[in-house]
């Protein structure tokens, strides 16, 4: 069995797709009409995602699939205990930032699904620490103090610039809230010229559609 340690449910024309990772590379991807799962007759589209991604995690095995509920929620696996580049602080910085960005978009009442994170930049942030010259560490030049501009990809064409910190030579854990998350997702959609589908206002409908029926 190949263990995964990350699942990520995106919506399709016929239903949902659940897609295990192990850290970045991709062990399955599970396509709900595939499956002997059904959405309950009252759920709204948000619900039933969480209940096929329910399904899968519980199932894993069914696909060779090792999966560990207390693993999967470990804050992330660190590679690089110092930084000596622009690209292991990449690797990490992406590592601990798509965990944080995959429960956004699963619970974005925009109909969203990532496509990528990558880093676009690491520049240094000032300090007056004598021991720290722009941005490194003045006795082995590793990064010490810095700006990393990170960039998340949705898969509808929306491009969303995200920034992140790395003090006294660690990144700093991100913090963004779901209402921050869907106000960037409506910007930079608005920007592109993208159409968002809401799913609370698309719920809200088809519940008052019933009602009225």
């Amino acid at each position: 069995m190949t263990r995964a340690n990350r699942i990520a449910i995106a919506t399709t024309d016929n239903g949902y797709k659940a897609t295990f990772y192990r850290t970045h590379k991709v062990i399955a991807e599970i396509l709900s009409q595939d499956t002997a799962w059904t959405p309950a007759d009252d759920a709204n589209k948000t619900q039933a995602r969480e209940d096929f991604r329910s399904y899968c995690t519980k199932n894993a095995g069914t696909w060779d699939i090792e999966w560990d509920d207390g693993k999967a929620q470990q804050a992330w696996d660190r590679k690089y205990q110092s930084y000596a580049t622009d690209e292991q602080v990449g690797e990490d910085a992406i590592t601990l930032l798509t965990p944080m960005v995959d429960r956004l978009v699963d619970k974005c009442k925009y109909q969203v699904s990532l496509a990528e994170i990558q880093m676009l930049s690491v520049d240094a942030e000032d300090t007056n620490l004598s021991y720290i010259e722009n941005g490194r560490y003045a006795s082995n030049n590793n990064w010490a103090w810095a700006d990393i501009t990170m960039q998340i990809v949705l898969a509808e064409g929306i491009e969303i610039e995200y920034h992140m910190a790395l003090k006294s030579g660690q990144i700093c854990k991100p913090k963004l809230t779901i209402a921050e998350f869907e106000q960037m997702v409506a910007q930079e959609a608005d920007l592109a010229g993208v159409e968002l589908v809401d799913l609370k206002a698309q719920a809200k409908a088809e519940k008052d559609a019933k009602k009225a029926s």
